[in-house]
Order: C-alpha cells, then structure tokens, then sequence
C-alpha cells in the first residue's frame, strides 16, 4: 500500500512508483524486505520544503505458514487484530543517515486462523481534521475502535466490505462527504479456504 504526497498526478504517480517496486522485490522471494525497503527510500525523491518522502509504503509478506513481515514507511501503524481484539506488536524502528532521517517500522509476527492485518493511508485516519467534531482527524485509536466494533457485530465480515467500511466511515467524517486526502484501506483476513465445489 502506498500513498502518494499531497495529491493530482505526481503523488498518483510516485505512490504506484512505490508500489509497483515493493511488488517487484516481493516477486523476487529474496525475503529481505529491510533491503528492499532500503532501496526504495533511497529512490524516493524528498519534498525540499516539507522534508518529508513524497510516498509512503507498508509491506506486508505474510507466508502459508502464517509468518508474517511487515515494513512500513511513513503510514499510520498497522492493525493487528487477535481473536476480534486489536493486539499491540512490537516493532523496531531502523533509521539510517542514507535515508535522510526517515524511519522505518519492521514487525514480525505468526498469523493464526481468524487474525487480520488492517493497514490504511493517513488520509484514514486524519479523516474530518479540522472540523468541530474531529479537530485532529478520525485518529488511529477511533479507526481501531471502529474496526474491532464492526468485527464484534459480523465476525465473518469479509476483507473486502470490511476495507470498504473504513473508507465509508471515514468518509463520514468528511465535508459534504468528500475526501480531504487519498484514502486507501487494505485488509488480510488470515483463515481457511472455503470450498466451493
């Protein structure tokens, strides 16, 4: 997942940059995803005023095993959620002067039947910012309250509804229902495969 700075056809342009390398590096099975991160921040170009990447990145590699890596640039933490609850995963943070005082979020973790990963751009959570309600955004904490309540009520929910769910909700947050910044929603639902014939 990959969000591009600001919006209009540079950050289009550099977020599927972004995302079509970390695609490339996960074909190649190297399994170094710290290295190829590297690469990648050492590609992106730095906004000379903001001093800021102009794209942010997570990764996920998860494993049929349920071995699951995760390196993240720049968007909101990943949301690991254990039995309907939404677990805190311990995570090292790399930084190197090479990046240009960017840091990096690697977890590791084993995935067991049931568990899902939610990872969203910050045009989630900073839904709404500036208004009365939600001066400083819909906010990491509220995104995570909302999806545990979502699973609480439909613990079958799909990956795909419930990705369109976050998006619904944080479109609520909005003016006139309209996205301030880009919104992506991505989720992993970690469970067996459902025969259909």
């Amino acid at each position: 997942l990959s969000d591009g700075l600001g919006s209009g056809v540079k950050a289009n342009v550099l977020a599927t940059m972004t995302a079509s390398m970390a695609v490339k590096f996960a074909e190649d099975n190297s399994g170094d995803f710290l290295r190829s991160a590297e690469i990648m921040m050492k590609a992106l170009p730095v906004c000379s005023i903001r001093k800021i990447s102009y794209a942010t990145f997570s990764i996920i590699d998860a494993n049929c095993d349920g071995k699951v890596s995760v390196v993240e640039m720049g968007n909101p933490p990943l949301l690991f959620f254990f039995f309907l609850k939404c677990e805190s995963l311990l995570s090292r943070e790399l930084s190197s002067p090479d990046w240009e005082n960017r840091t990096i979020r690697h977890t590791m973790t084993q995935a067991e039947d049931g568990d899902r990963i939610v990872v969203f751009s910050d045009g989630i959570s900073q839904a709404g910012i500036g208004s009365a309600q939600y001066s400083l955004g819909w906010r990491v904490r509220n995104c995570r309250d909302y999806i545990a309540d979502k699973l609480e009520r439909d613990p079958e929910v799909s990956s795909r509804e419930l990705a369109r769910c976050v998006i619904s909700e944080a479109l609520r947050k909005e003016r006139a229902f309209q996205a301030g910044d880009d919104m992506t929603c991505a989720v992993m639902h970690f469970r067996k495969a459902r025969r259909i014939m």
